[in-house]
């Protein structure tokens, strides 16, 4: 019996969707270490590293039906073009009207311990000093004032934790009622989605580099948890 060398034949892609995270800061492009831009705060920052997780993405039909991608756990990095268009396949033809994602892990997840592929702790997303997942990392520098000159100084915001005074698994739900996803024609669907750093600092509550140079416990990047929700929208 013969087999069918596959290569030969387009893969099926009328049941997929792509999703393209486009990283900005306010109108501008995302570019790491060199350039530096003005925050809502007038702090001067570059970014050396911006990753995040993206799992449980569900998209909702206009009867109000929602399907859920089994398994769906994405890393995206800054400094990795092809991890910022994720591909999701196999899903049922239709119109859909809204997708919901979490910026993060899941707690399922988070208490299964070491796992592999995009939650493999190689990734540097897994906290060795405290069993669970960075749902999202902002590093860089911020130029500070110091006796008549400017110099660089890091700062780290890593976001995690998921008890019940700080749980900062956040979902995200865009509303695409104006341009739904149409899913099962000739090619994938595309969504393009804004992810815009300069509301990380300002979104919800005003968070200063300058007050703020380490966040990385629970508490103290909750309010960031809160902002960083709002830096996702829909790119028109």
């Amino acid at each position: 019996m013969l087999g069918i060398c596959t290569s030969f034949y387009p893969k099926n892609t009328q049941n997929q969707l792509k999703i393209h995270f486009k990283h900005l800061v306010g109108n501008q492009a995302l570019v790491l270490n060199d350039t530096y831009y003005t925050n809502i705060h007038g702090e001067k920052f570059n970014v050396t590293k911006f990753n995040y997780y993206i799992s449980n993405i569900r998209l909702k039909k206009a009867n109000g039906q929602w399907w859920k991608q089994p398994n769906s756990y994405y890393l995206v990095q800054s400094n990795q073009p092809a991890s910022q268009v994720l591909t999701i396949p196999n899903i049922p033809k239709g119109e859909y009207k809204e997708i919901s994602f979490l910026i993060g892990v899941d707690e399922k997840r988070n208490t299964s311990g070491v796992q592999e592929g995009a939650l493999d702790p190689a990734n540097g997303m897994f906290w060795s000093w405290n069993t669970g997942y960075v749902f999202l990392k902002l590093e860089g520098q911020t130029l500070v004032p110091n006796q008549g000159k400017t110099t660089a100084k890091k700062f780290r915001f890593h976001s995690g934790g998921f008890n019940f005074k700080y749980n900062n698994i956040k979902k995200k739900r865009l509303n695409l009622r104006t341009r739904p996803l149409n899913i099962g024609r000739n090619k994938a669907a595309e969504l393009k989605v804004k992810v815009d750093l300069q509301k990380f600092f300002g979104g919800v509550k005003p968070v200063k580099i300058q007050q703020n140079y380490s966040l990385m416990s629970p508490a103290r990047v909750a309010k960031v948890a809160d902002n960083y929700i709002q830096t996702f929208t829909r790119l028109k």
